[in-house]
């Protein structure tokens, strides 16, 4: 999920409960680290099986080093999508087109969350479509999305339970739901403005998006 932050207990609680919702219950296990933006979806799975009779606690701290799956999951992220957006933002800062600030983090958004969040979606679909190598202690022949979707076909266990409702809506009321804008309101529209005036399309691909980032920040700066 790409969002306006990745820090905030709040919007990242809101993710979780999307991600409930979507799914029809929630995980019998989480592992997260201990950073401050995991301790509200920590509460909430823990109070979603609060009932439930587990021999441990369903979300368990540890250092995200330590996990060797999701360690090489970043690698192969990293390698097949954000390795180039890395290169090519950094060749906005290098230039001087982006300093960090308000204005050119709301500039950044404008122009790239949608494009971003399209390329990992694609990320995820190539992912859960690629065929699962056998190991020595045998395992699943099969792609990821099956053996997510029809556990019971391939003889696994379904570690999603279904949720309380009402624990859910109790849940929901603990975070942040702001409006689907990629950016401020404000430069949202100003936004809009620049591409019908100059006629811009939206966005297919990051070379496209610096173009878009680079005139209309240079439209910005020549109004203030």
């Amino acid at each position: 999920m790409v969002g306006r932050s990745n820090n905030d207990p709040k919007v990242i609680g809101r993710y979780y409960l999307d991600a409930v919702s979507n799914h029809g219950g929630f995980p019998v296990f989480m592992r997260g680290d201990m950073g401050t933006e995991n301790s509200l979806i920590a509460a909430m799975q823990n109070l979603f099986s609060r009932n439930e009779a587990y021999e441990h606690n369903s979300f368990i701290y540890g250092k995200s080093s330590f996990n060797t799956r999701i360690e090489s999951w970043w690698c192969i992220l990293r390698k097949e999508c954000c390795q180039t957006w890395i290169e090519e933002l950094k060749d906005l800062q290098n230039r001087g087109l982006f300093t960090g600030d308000k204005l050119d983090t709301n500039l950044l958004q404008f122009c790239f969350m949608k494009l971003l969040q399209n390329e990992l979606d694609e990320v995820a679909h190539v992912w859960n479509a690629h065929y699962l190598q056998s190991t020595k202690e045998g395992g699943v022949r099969s792609c990821p999305s099956n053996v997510y979707l029809f556990p019971e076909l391939f003889q696994v266990q379904d570690y999603i339970s279904p949720a309380n409702v009402e624990v859910l809506e109790l849940c929901r009321r603990e975070c942040t739901f702001g409006n689907a804008l990629p950016c401020d309101e404000e430069i949202f529209e100003l936004g809009c403005i620049f591409m019908e005036e100059q006629n811009f399309d939206p966005p297919l691909n990051i070379v496209e998006g610096k173009d878009l980032y680079v005139n209309f920040r240079s439209w910005i700066m020549n109004m203030l």
